[in-house]
């Protein structure tokens, strides 16, 4: 590739070696560059592979993880949403439903105290959806697999006031953040 100089472009790869490492790849030419090499090279030979992470792994697959479980968690809270929309089941026969009716306005109409006869207490008989309330739950834990995402690519993700923050607080993440993204310079300049 002494025509491109360095370039940064995906890889498909074509065979592997000794110890599952590429040696053959073909180099994607997503751009259409004309004269672009299309058949296969040898690596460290024709082409140089460079890793991000210490495990030769893309970051595509370490970010579409978090996307992945990001998606899981507003699916589910979707689910709890629609969840907590469903209504009472009240059994009762047929001639008492206007007596009944009445009971349940007066319960809505948020009045304290409700009279009702015991013959028509014992025959309402309710069913409640018993859908415990994680949304909240459910949202922080989706902002913190969101924080864990731009701390590992190296963004600050402070979402808090500042203001109200002491220095240390503010500075918490910087180190994990300063880290990463060492590791990853390191293993470019290698």
């Amino acid at each position: 590739m002494n025509a491109f100089g360095t370039v940064y472009a995906p890889y498909a790869v074509q065979g592997y070696g000794l110890y599952d490492v590429p040696t053959d790849v073909v180099i994607i030419n997503e751009r259409n560059i004309p004269g672009f090499p299309i058949k296969p090279l040898k690596v460290n030979k024709d082409v140089v592979l460079g890793y991000i992470q210490a495990n030769h792994k893309g970051i595509y697959e370490f970010v579409d993880y978090y996307v992945s479980r990001m998606a899981q968690v507003d699916m589910v809270i979707n689910t709890n949403l629609e969840l907590q929309k469903l209504p009472y089941l009240i059994g009762i026969s047929d001639t008492d439903t206007q007596n009944a009716q009445q009971v349940i306005n007066k319960i809505l109409n948020n009045e304290l105290v409700v009279f009702a006869n015991l013959e028509e207490v014992n025959q309402v008989k309710s069913l409640v959806n018993e859908a415990p309330y994680i949304l909240d739950k459910l949202y922080a834990f989706k902002n913190n697999l969101e924080s864990e995402l731009l701390t590992f690519l190296g963004i600050d993700n402070s979402q808090i006031d500042v203001d109200k923050l002491a220095v240390d607080q503010i500075n918490a993440n910087n180190q994990m953040i300063n880290l990463n993204s060492q590791g990853f310079v390191n293993l470019l300049t290698k």
